[in-house]
């Protein structure tokens, strides 16, 4: 059995959210069944979930392990937060929503090329929009 301060942070994250555990589980394809062995200590995510878990409500990996208090992080508001991003993530194609996943993952110098990348492309698309007319 392991410390469950994981598993209480990951519960209070989503009831703030307003999320079922099913719902919760749909955010990063676990079933409703994982998420509460997580929930109740049984099991821990991985280190990779635990990283997508902390960046998808903004709060810091060191809070979500109780590594910190939430007082001493800060900055810590993820219930609107968080309930803002399930809104949008809820409304994307399974596609985006991916993508979304993808881009989280990147470095900061990273996210900055695939900003420029991204201009291009628009700039690329009008482009070829005006050459058709």
């Amino acid at each position: 059995m392991y410390d469950n301060i994981l598993g209480q942070r990951l519960k209070q994250l989503r009831i703030e959210a307003g999320l079922t555990q099913a719902k919760f589980g749909e955010n990063f394809n676990l079933a409703k069944s994982t998420v509460s062995q997580y929930e109740s200590g049984k099991s821990r995510p991985d280190d990779e979930l635990k990283k997508k878990i902390a960046d998808f409500y903004q709060v810091s990996l060191d809070w979500l392990m109780g590594r910190i208090d939430a007082d001493q992080s800060l900055g810590i508001q993820y219930s609107r937060e968080s309930k803002g991003n399930y809104d949008i993530l809820k409304g994307m194609e399974p596609e985006t929503r991916k993508l979304v996943e993808q881009i989280q993952g990147l470095s900061t110098e990273s996210k900055e090329e695939l900003k420029r990348y991204i201009e291009l492309l628009k700039i690329k698309e009008c482009y070829d929009k005006n050459q058709r007319k």
